[in-house]
């Protein structure tokens, strides 16, 4: 498609439209198992003009966009984002293992409870950018692998959707009559390294995984204090909730293998409270 030099000219009903069918390509190659197209047509994605302007929109509209990261860079004029197209390109084409990721900026921001906080990671824009690229060569195929009643931090899904599912699946008379709240104690912070780059291997084509590993590894400066991450990603990575999903895959096959059947004495009863089936 023809590519006009002026950001509030792009046409964007036509940039959705092609990276959608890039995306749909994806998805067709992860069905057969054909990992060699796979990573081809990640990287065919991630160089296109449309990708790119996805990606520097997205950083652009968000929350945060106000927000720097420790360069003190905020794209907030039409050629400013129109230069961050390029100025992704360059790394795109730069030699590999050029590509140096900022330090992320700590926050603390409260919790829903009282006395709690979050700590979120604040990246440079043009990582932001860069991850938000990845992302779109990425997410179409974890969500073809993701489980099947999995509702967080997925795309066309919503706490609606699990809210819906929960009902479905207690509004019989035999119903459950509990849920199992569990709740992964600082899920995000402990992720391991290891188990996602290996994962990424497989998932995402060679320049892809030298970023991912560059992100995991950014430093964190918190009040001033420079640490180098051996586990965990960043809540505020725009990629973070999906390396997330990526290791927590398989958890629901999990937890259901390991509940005794809803059909047996120990199944029927735990601790005097019904086993909920929500994992069936």
């Amino acid at each position: 498609m023809s590519k006009k030099n002026n950001w509030n000219d792009l046409n964007w009903r036509n940039i959705y439209a092609f990276v959608k069918i890039l995306q749909s390509d994806l998805v067709v190659a992860y069905k057969n198992k054909d990992w060699e197209k796979v990573h081809f047509i990640q990287e065919k994605l991630a160089m296109s003009f449309e990708a790119r302007s996805i990606a520097v929109r997205r950083v652009t509209v968000n929350d945060g966009k106000k927000t720097p990261g420790f360069d003190n860079i905020v794209w907030d004029s039409p050629i400013k984002k129109f230069q961050a197209i390029k100025q992704l390109r360059e790394i795109l084409v730069g030699k590999s293992g050029s590509y140096r990721s900022g330090p992320v900026r700590r926050v603390w921001i409260p919790k829903s409870t009282p006395g709690e906080l979050r700590p979120l990671g604040i990246p440079n824009m043009i990582d932001r950018a860069l991850q938000a690229l990845i992302f779109l060569c990425l997410d179409p195929i974890v969500e073809e692998m993701s489980d099947t009643y999995s509702f967080g931090f997925r795309t066309f899904r919503s706490p609606s959707d699990a809210i819906q599912r929960i009902r479905t699946i207690l509004d019989k008379p035999q119903s459950p009559k509990w849920l199992w709240d569990v709740d992964i104690s600082k899920c995000f912070d402990r992720i391991s390294h290891e188990f996602l780059e290996k994962e990424l291997k497989v998932l995402l084509y060679a320049r892809g995984n030298e970023y991912t590993s560059k992100w995991l590894k950014a430093s964190i400066i918190d009040k001033g204090v420079i640490q180098t991450p051996v586990m965990g990603t960043p809540q505020g990575n725009i990629i973070s909730p999906l390396l997330c999903n990526i290791t927590l895959n398989g958890l629901e096959n999990a937890i259901r293998d390991g509940l005794p059947s809803p059909n047996s004495k120990e199944g029927r009863k735990i601790s005097g409270s019904w086993v909920c089936k929500i994992c069936r």
